[in-house]
């Protein structure tokens, strides 16, 4: 089987897994306005489609927590580039703990059951339940982490900030719903925490 990276799933990751703007945080006990916001994305794919091997599996697995504390995900799973492969996406806070990421050894597990009767916000053409059992780690080949402090100020405010990037190249290894197998793919995961002094 042809093993190379899944572009577009990538790219579409990539774009949810972008930094949240902070806007109007809360204020904290101490009524200092404070907003923290989180956002990780895993993504793998392993495809071969041609008359031989018709297989395009993949997996993609978003979690984030807004500025408010709300916490979300979403998991699609399937068959990216045959409309008749079967595929399922659900979304919402079911799915905040579908992805669990270790931040000392860069490592993520993905491990959520997919139901299309139980949860209205799945989209699947099958009604059959779907479970998720993946673990990735670095490839090696890249591995990007970075963090640090700044200050962002407004003739009305002054905004000190912390954050933390980790941009990882993965290989990820399990079960995405319909194949076990062994997935190329990334990591990658954003957090952000504001404190705001208003003039």
């Amino acid at each position: 089987m042809k093993l190379r990276f899944v572009l577009p799933l990538l790219v579409c990751a990539a774009s949810l897994a972008a930094p949240v703007a902070l806007a109007g945080p809360p204020v904290d006990a101490r009524g200092k306005p404070v907003s923290l916001s989180m956002n990780e994305a895993a993504a793998g794919g392993q495809i071969g489609c041609d008359a031989i091997n018709p297989l395009c599996i993949f997996f993609l697995v978003t979690t984030k927590e807004d500025q408010d504390g709300t916490r979300s995900g979403s998991v699609s799973v399937g068959n990216l580039y045959q409309s008749s492969g079967p595929q399922i996406r659900c979304e919402g806070e079911a799915y905040a703990d579908a992805l669990k990421y270790d931040e000392k050894t860069l490592r993520f597990t993905i491990n959520v059951t997919l139901d299309p009767l139980k949860d209205p916000t799945c989209m699947s053409a099958s009604q059959a339940a779907v479970v998720v059992n993946i673990s990735g780690a670095p490839s090696g080949t890249k591995t990007d982490t970075s963090s640090g402090t700044g200050v962002i100020t407004t003739p009305t405010s002054k905004t000190k900030y912390t954050f933390e990037h980790d941009d990882v190249i993965a290989i990820s290894t399990g079960f995405n719903g319909y194949v076990n197998d062994t997935f190329p793919g990334f990591f990658n995961a954003n957090r952000r925490t504001d404190k705001t002094k208003v003039n």
